[in-house]
């Protein structure tokens, strides 16, 4: 899981290394007869217990993003049907597609008038000569 920011802090990497080191120190408090075994098993079952809430991060974080997606105009808006969907979409990419081409349209206006302007005619003769040789559509 990707940290945002540098200054926010994974809360279940947090959890697993403090369950650890609480399982280490147990563990060792115990070796050394610091603290007797019901008391390492009693701090074991503690750590299991706590580790059973994990899953329901999980389920928290799921709560707080729709709660902040709700809160957006249109997000979890009803869309339709599929087949609106499907309907729309198909109509936004041909709307696009003519507006794509209007614009290469205009682009190769452009090119023509600077090229007009610009090359000399028998430089622009040489080139459609050339374009035509490479199967390129003709500029005019």
């Amino acid at each position: 899981m990707a940290i945002e920011a540098e200054d926010k802090i994974d809360t279940r990497k947090l959890i697993y290394g403090v369950t650890a080191l609480i399982g280490i120190i147990a563990t060792i408090g115990q070796a050394v007869n610091l603290i007797d075994s019901h008391t390492a098993d009693s701090i074991q079952n503690l750590i299991q217990a706590l580790a059973q809430f994990l899953p329901t991060a999980g389920v928290t974080t799921a709560a707080v993003v729709l709660g902040r997606q709700a809160k957006q105009p249109g997000v979890l808006s009803p869309t339709g049907s599929p087949l609106d969907q499907v309907i729309n979409g198909a109509q936004q990419i041909l709307a696009d597609q003519a507006a794509a081409n209007d614009v290469a349209e205009q682009l190769k206006q452009g090119l023509q008038n600077t090229v007009g302007s610009l090359v000399p005619a028998e430089i622009q003769a040489d080139i459609a000569a050339a374009g035509r040789a490479l199967g390129l559509p003709p500029l005019t």
